[in-house]
């Protein structure tokens, strides 16, 4: 049933339309179909962290999946290795690792969302999603041992766990100028780059990387398709980099970055995972002399003029905050 809130995650339904939405627009042509790589890596990852959630589970559970899933899921993976490794012989092992890096970073979001949202829920003396669950299923099977009523005092959905998702949770602000331009973002295929990229000639919002992608989007987007004259000052704002698009430029001088903090990883510095306005998360470090960057806490947006990006030697990436950075940084 279709939320009637008109969200993509909406918190007093308890639903996600984020799959949905992207199957809806990839059948209207809005969005180019995963390619046979992509589909690929994204399996592989569910697959693995499928394996590494066994490592926490009780034996019992372990015996459980182990009858349902282990054999078939173990296949599954073998098939997938052996096809990704057909596909690295024939030259294609760059595309393989940007895809496989693109599912990581959205299980690291899905991670992250997930743990700041029972802890803000939990600071505020709710009961969180994963916690109601776990408390809910224990409830259930001992009503159902004694053969009692199943009762469902448990709640975590709501206009306030709307609120908080929206306040420590959600896309920054820019994520809502839906119809402004991205200029190094191809909006049917979504490859991206440095350059500027060639724009409809009459609304000036749709960027396209080819011709082949703008012929196939078109048919969708001659509907909603305005003329640049009608559009406001605010419509046609530059929009803020993306994660990914500031890995592309590697240094951005005379542009912005702009990510919420959405949960801090315990270290001796301030160590943020940051969500962009693509709904994706990487990792801020602060390597300032406080080991902070003042004013930055859970729910703030950073925006960051002339930011560059940076690989950390654990194998993850963002951005890497310095003394001298602190003049091009503003928090709100």
């Amino acid at each position: 049933m279709p939320s009637p809130h008109r969200r993509e995650h909406c918190n007093e339904c308890c639903m996600s339309f984020d799959m949905p939405n992207r199957m809806a627009e990839q059948r209207a042509r809005l969005r180019r179909p995963p390619t046979r790589i992509e589909e690929l890596a994204e399996r592989k990852v569910l697959l693995e962290e499928s394996f590494a959630s066994l490592s926490v589970q009780s034996p019992e559970a372990r015996a459980h999946w182990e009858s349902y899933f282990g054999e078939k899921q173990r296949e599954e993976m073998l098939d997938v290795h052996l096809e990704l490794h057909i596909l690295e012989k024939q030259g294609r092992g760059l595309e393989i690792n940007d895809a496989l890096c693109k599912e990581r970073d959205k299980l690291l979001t899905m991670k992250a969302e997930r743990v700041a949202f029972e802890k803000a829920m939990k600071d505020r003396g709710e009961v969180s999603p994963a916690t109601a669950a776990r408390a809910g299923i224990a409830r259930l099977v001992k009503e159902l041992k004694s053969n009692g009523p199943i009762t469902d005092d448990d709640t975590w959905d709501g206009p306030e766990a709307q609120r908080v998702y929206e306040q420590f949770i959600a896309e920054p602000p820019s994520a809502q100028r839906d119809i402004s331009v991205d200029p190094h973002t191809c909006t049917f295929c979504r490859k991206v780059t440095t350059h500027r990229l060639q724009c409809c000639s009459r609304c000036k919002k749709q960027a396209y990387c080819t011709k082949e992608c703008q012929v196939s989007h078109w048919k969708a987007h001659k509907k909603e398709c305005i003329s640049i004259e009608e559009l406001s000052k605010e419509d046609t704002k530059r929009l803020p980099l993306t994660w990914e698009q500031l890995e592309e430029f590697g240094v951005a001088p005379g542009k912005s970055l702009e990510v919420r903090f959405i949960h801090q990883e315990p270290h001796l510095r301030l160590i943020a995972l940051c969500k962009d306005r693509a709904g994706i998360c990487k990792r801020v470090a602060a390597y300032t002399e406080s080991r902070t960057i003042p004013g930055f806490t859970t729910g703030k947006v950073l925006v960051w003029k002339n930011p560059r990006f940076h690989g950390f030697l654990d194998g993850s990436s963002g951005a890497r905050i310095e003394e001298e950075d602190l003049v091009n940084i503003r928090i709100k």
